[in-house]
């Protein structure tokens, strides 16, 4: 498995982004992190490469619980750990850009 299949082309990964509101469905290389477009309506700017890595970091744990734990996180557990990591990730960003944590868990 390449890191591109574990976080965007599985279908897990997939359905995790739709989720989000993002489309990822033309990616077929790495880089397509840089490219994913933000859903306008419902997420900041400011700090959103933060949050794709944070959602990437959570699919990546997700994955390695499948294959070394033989868990099965659903989607919505794996939503739940994205929150619950943004949530802590809020404490590192400067005070006054702590706003956008509550734009990225709606």
């Amino acid at each position: 498995e390449t890191t591109a299949h574990i976080l965007l082309q599985c279908e897990f990964a997939a359905r995790f982004w739709e989720e989000l509101g993002m489309d990822i469905s033309s990616s077929d290389t790495d880089s397509v992190l840089l490219r994913i477009s933000r859903p306008q309506a419902m997420m900041p700017e400011k700090h959103f490469s933060t949050f794709i890595l944070l959602c990437c970091w959570e699919l990546w744990k997700r994955r390695n619980n499948v294959v070394f734990r033989g868990e099965r996180a659903t989607i919505q557990e794996t939503l739940r750990a994205c929150r619950a990591d943004v949530e802590l990730w809020k404490h590192r960003l400067r005070q006054e850009d702590r706003w956008v944590v509550a734009a990225w868990c709606a």
